[in-house]
């Protein structure tokens, strides 16, 4: 098993990684959860929300190191939870396990769209000859 701290390393950064992804909902709401061991569900909740609007709200030159920060603030925020109480690392490699990626692939008009997730995708397609390539 991983230890405490780069759980809580690898957990701060799912966190603010997340932020700007369909996996936010999970995500959040697994971390507050977490933090409802202690009674901080509410509090950590609008953290969490306030964090992710500062991170949406950053300037495309400030972003990495608003990022950095929250990072870093998550990671102690976690190392500190799991300090308290170990037991709670098996909750957060829960939450580290969920799905990060919400895929959504729409065709319209006679159009075509793919969508490959863990993998590749080849496409070849065979047309007739016309009469004109003949």
């Amino acid at each position: 098993m991983v230890g405490l701290v780069e759980l809580a390393a690898a957990g701060g950064a799912a966190v603010v990684g997340a932020m700007a992804t369909d996996a936010w909902r999970v995500t959040r709401d697994g971390i507050a959860k977490l933090f409802g061991r202690r009674g901080e569900r509410g509090a950590v909740l609008a953290e969490l929300e306030a964090d992710a609007k500062q991170l949406a709200e950053a300037d495309e030159d400030d972003r990495e190191q608003v990022q950095q920060e929250l990072i870093e603030r998550w990671r102690l925020r976690l190392d500190e939870l799991l300090g308290a109480d170990p037991s709670a690392a098996d909750d957060l490699q829960h939450v580290l396990d969920q799905p990060k990626y919400v895929q959504k692939v729409v065709a319209r008009d006679g159009g075509r769209a793919f969508g490959v997730q863990g993998g590749d995708l080849h496409y070849h397609e065979h047309r007739p000859a016309t009469d004109d390539e003949s």
